[in-house]
């Protein structure tokens, strides 16, 4: 697994508006995930969240599906990747997508998790403030996809 002290700060500052950096507290009965670094992209989507738990943060309607996949790129040490369709405020739909990242410091568990996240609209440019806190229902998952590490024979 990497570790995240390897992240190369300089590659990541072109997309640092949409990633978020969570760090996996407590065990697996009662798991949270500690905001640390969220983008301005995020900040307008979901509100002021650094130095939150990520549960404290999100809506009701999506908490669980969310905290889930968070869940599982911590207990299995493999990426996650969603997309969720949604709704602007116009009723724009808006695709959700998601890359979660697991990075360690001990490089045996799951110490922290990047998030990567973007949203984008077939019909163009739509309403992204608060997005995903002003929804009616829950998002419905197109994808959600567990990423498995392939060992590669590099002898031949």
């Amino acid at each position: 697994m990497p570790a995240s002290k390897d992240l190369d700060v300089e590659e990541l500052a072109r997309m640092v508006d949409s990633l978020m950096f969570c760090d996996v507290i407590g065990d697996a009965k009662d798991m949270r995930f500690l905001i640390r670094y969220r983008g301005q992209r995020i900040l307008e989507t979901y509100g002021e969240c650094d130095g939150k738990y990520l549960d404290d943060t999100l809506p009701a309607i999506s908490r669980d599906a969310t905290l889930s996949a968070y869940r599982h790129v911590a207990g299995t040490a493999q990426p996650v990747y969603t997309v969720a369709q949604t709704r602007d405020r116009a009723g724009k739909p808006v695709d959700f997508e998601r890359l979660l990242l697991p990075f360690s410091r001990d490089g045996a568990e799951t110490d922290r998790i990047l998030s990567a996240l973007e949203w984008v609209s077939i019909e163009g440019g739509f309403e992204s403030r608060e997005l995903l806190r002003s929804q009616a229902v829950a998002p419905a998952y197109s994808i959600c996809a567990t990423i498995e590490r392939i060992a590669v024979d590099t002898t031949t």
